[in-house]
C-alpha cells in the first residue's frame, strides 16, 4: 500500500471514516497506475467511495457530490482553486508536502495550507 499513498493517508482515512465522515477519493493520472491504487485501497479501506479519473478535471466528477458540508483535501492547488471558485462554502485544505509533485504550483487564491494530513482537524 505504501507505494500508492503517502504514509499518513491510510491512518487519516481510517480515522475520519470511523468518526462518521464519508470519504470519496478522486484520483488523477495514468489509468493503469490509478486502477492498481484503487484496487489496493478498496481492500484496505472498504468504507470509502472511490472515483477514478483519467484525463478530465476533478470538478467535472465531484460537482454532483458537493454539499455545504463538503471538505476537500488535495495536493493540487489548481484543482482546489477550480472547485472552490464554484463552491465557495466548502472547506478546502491544500496539502503542500515538502516532496509533493505540486509543491511549487501555488493556488491563485489563499487556502488553508498543511504539510501533512496530520495537520488537519475535522
Amino acid at each position: 500500500m505504501s507505494t500508492f499513498l503517502y504514509p499518513d493517508s491510510i491512518g487519516f482515512i481510517k480515522k475520519v471514516t470511523e468518526d462518521g465522515h464519508e470519504v470519496i477519493l478522486v484520483t488523477f493520472g495514468d489509468e493503469s497506475w490509478q486502477e492498481k491504487k484503487l484496487k489496493a485501497l478498496k481492500k484496505s479501506l472498504p468504507k470509502i467511495q472511490l472515483t477514478f479519473i483519467s484525463s478530465t478535471e476533478k470538478i467535472d466528477h465531484v460537482k454532483h457530490l458537493v454539499t455545504n458540508d463538503t471538505i476537500m483535501i488535495d495536493d493540487n492547488a489548481r484543482e482546489i482553486d477550480a472547485i472552490k471558485s464554484r463552491f465557495r462554502k466548502i472547506v478546502v485544505y491544500w496539502v503542500c508536502r515538502p516532496n509533493g509533485k505540486y509543491r511549487d504550483v501555488p493556488p491563485s487564491t489563499p487556502h488553508t495550507k498543511v504539510t501533512s494530513l496530520a495537520d488537519i482537524r475535522l
